[in-house]
């Protein structure tokens, strides 16, 4: 064999190893992603199920029926233990499609049931509230039987949500110091529906209302009732009979009897209040939901209070879209607005900065926010009109920052743009609401932002701005040239200390070029 049929042999060896190596390393890395994947399946299988377990009110029993002996206490705590367990397992396998748990929990008839949903299409599903009767409990204390009612809410990878009130009758048997589920039968399934009720938006003149004393807190420990009458009252002289509040969520302590406070001087003052829910929250998940409505619950009394005239389920979700995934904010909402809907006999409505279509359907009022032109404004009312509700101007406003680049205002101008906007909205039949009642001297700005401290139809001393006379019915005052260029005289200091340096620099490069010739 010559040397050069060697070589060719050897790299030949080499050239089949090094790619018998590569099949097994791409084979190893495969593998090790599919473990990780599975991990990181598991994982927010088991973050789906941690929020349920700190949920109040997850499972109450009712009273027993009358049965041939009574239910020890211990016993009852481990059915509890046992059957809650079996729906966390349950919710497991339909997130990951994992089905082995399953037979801890589940025997007989009612095993086959889990694993066909466990097997079925993917998807988050979350229970909570389950309210137990029991109905026999055998004398060998080895079988019992009851019924239980509880919510869940299914969402699927395609996101088709479901949100309903179900009622299984359950037979569990103790099997090895175990209590399992052999046979369960559904008994009832109440999805929650749409139902819209009649709402007129028109002759709607409103506020959204922030106190002046500690804005964007207003159900915080710093609630003071005579401020809030002072303010209803300054309102109602302005012509306005609506004020948009928000509560904050997850709430501050005491927020509710601040609420009820609110609403009943809102009643006393003959004020219609807009109440918006689950201010601040960002999340859209799905487990979130036990907690969320137990919030649900507690305010329901307040939610029928009759000083309130609409219910706006969420403020500018159209935000959270980047951050959330936009059909996730969609199907969250649509199951939100049903079980708002379940609690409260209040019209709906979402406080979108743009409304979305799929949730038309969902809400009575049509509402939208707008902070562009008069001009912008008629041609987004005339693309709403495709949807036949009634439309609500949530937020619109104009800021009277004087020293704000590259677009200062000031208040001649804002009430020009009030003029324009209500020439509108009258035109329309539109309801309105503008942001907001005062400037802003302290406190903190949403994102920080200084041109929210310059919004309010008064300025922080209280005083009138021009704006009042526009909501009076009066003609704004005049807006001259004088006006005009005069906002931009705040900045000749600048200008002129910019100028000063302009020209300071050109003297410098003339000098410098003529010492340059000279030499």
């Amino acid at each position: 064999m010559n040397e050069l049929r060697l070589k060719l042999l050897v790299w030949a060896g080499l050239l089949l190893l090094g790619s018998l190596l590569a099949l097994l390393g791409l084979r190893g890395l495969g593998e090790l992603f599919r473990v990780a994947q599975q991990a990181n399946t598991v994982e927010q299988a088991l973050n789906l199920i941690e929020p349920r377990r700190a949920a109040p009110g997850r499972l109450e029993w009712l009273s027993d029926d009358p049965t041939p002996r009574p239910l020890e206490p211990f016993r009852r705590d481990e059915i509890t233990s046992d059957y809650l367990l079996a729906h966390e397992e349950l919710s497991h396998a339909h997130f990951t499609g994992e089905t082995i748990g399953l037979r801890s929990y589940f025997q007989s008839g009612a095993l086959e049931d889990a694993l066909l949903m466990g097997q079925g299409p993917r998807g988050t599903m979350v229970d909570w509230k389950h309210r137990l009767r029991l109905h026999f409990y055998a004398p060998d204390g080895a079988t019992v039987a009851f019924s239980d009612t509880y919510w869940y809410v299914l969402a699927s990878g395609q996101f088709s949500t479901r949100l309903a009130e179900r009622t299984l009758e359950v037979v569990m048997q103790l099997d090895d110091g175990n209590w399992r589920i052999h046979h369960w039968r559904l008994l009832a399934e109440r999805p929650l529906s749409v139902r819209l009720l009649p709402v007129t938006t028109a002759g709607v003149r409103g506020v959204n209302y922030q106190p002046r004393s500690h804005p964007f807190d207003l159900f915080g420990p710093g609630y003071e009732p005579r401020e809030v009458i002072s303010d209803m009252r300054i309102s109602r002289m302005l012509g306005l009979s609506t004020l948009r509040v928000f509560v904050p969520y997850p709430p501050s302590p005491g927020y509710r009897q601040r609420l009820e406070d609110f609403l009943n001087l809102a009643q006393a003052q003959q004020m219609k209040v807009i109440v918006t829910l689950l201010d601040s929250y960002t999340h859209y998940r799905f487990e979130d939901f036990p907690n969320v409505f137990a919030h649900l619950e507690e305010l329901a009394p307040l939610l029928r209070h009759p000083a309130v005239w609409l219910i706006d389920i969420k403020n500018e979700p159209d935000r959270d879209y980047a951050r959330a995934g936009e059909r996730l904010v969609v199907e969250f909402l649509r199951a939100w607005s049903r079980a708002v809907r379940y609690y409260s006999s209040k019209p709906i409505t979402v406080g979108f900065i743009e409304p979305h279509p799929d949730l038309v359907p969902e809400i009575e009022v049509l509402s939208f926010h707008h902070y562009g032109t008069p001009a912008e404004l008629l041609r987004r009312i005339e693309g709403l009109a495709k949807y036949q509700k009634p439309l609500l101007l949530e937020e619109f406003g104009f800021h009277t920052q004087r020293n704000k680049l590259p677009d200062p205002h000031t208040e001649l101008e804002q009430a020009h743009y009030y003029e324009r906007v209500l020439q509108i909205a009258r035109r329309h039949n539109l309801g309105w609401l503008a942001w907001t009642l005062y400037d802003f001297d302290r406190g903190t700005m949403p994102g920080g932002r200084a041109v929210e401290k310059h919004l309010g139809l008064l300025r922080a001393d209280s005083t009138p701005k021009p704006v009042v006379q526009v909501l009076a019915g009066q003609p704004a005052p005049p807006l001259g040239w004088a006006e005009r260029l005069g906002k931009w005289l705040v900045f000749w200091p600048g200008l002129l200390l910019g100028g000063a340096m302009l020209g300071l620099g050109i003297w410098l490069a003339r000098r410098v070029r003529s010492i340059r010739r000279a030499l």
